[in-house]
């Protein structure tokens, strides 16, 4: 359950201003803002967002590609951390998932990131796998996660 005066929200382009502060305020080597305005132009691309009043605080970028979603970016503002707003949006996922006909959401996290591997974790996701150097910024390894729908199997 989120806290009162949050609300989820389908991101479209004219947000574009506000995902870029929450990327840039929540990632040590962020996207440009070119790489996300391209996502809104994919059709298989989709942003999910948590709105405070009219601000975006929190960001979910994740593509569907049969039968997988793949979540390529979750972000949340630093003024609104540690009140689950990310376990919200990866939740609401979880449940649209299987009425979009996916079996699973995949996802990269790097090594280093210890809060974003214990959140997927958190969420029942597991780690399936490594991707040796995948972070060309810095050459970081990526873990990768899955989490299976219900009844549906790799």
């Amino acid at each position: 359950m989120l806290p009162d005066g949050y609300i989820i929200d389908t991101l479209h382009l004219d947000d574009l201003p506000q995902v870029m502060m929450v990327e840039r305020l929540s990632f040590a080597h962020p996207w440009n803002e070119e790489a996300f305005a391209a996502e809104f132009a994919k059709s298989y691309a989709f942003f999910l967002g948590v709105r405070q009043e009219q601000q975006v605080v929190a960001v979910l970028l994740y593509w569907v590609v049969f039968p997988e979603i793949h979540i390529l970016s979750l972000g949340v503002h630093p003024d609104h951390r540690r009140q689950g707003l990310a376990s919200w949006l990866l939740q609401v996922l979880m449940e649209m998932g299987p009425d979009m006909e996916c079996e699973k959401i995949d996802l990269e996290v790097r090594e280093n990131n210890v809060a974003g591997q214990k959140l997927y974790e958190s969420m029942g996701f597991d780690r399936v796998g490594r991707r040796k150097k995948y972070y060309t910024d810095t050459m970081e390894d990526a873990f990768l996660y899955s989490y299976y729908f219900q009844g549906k199997t790799a």
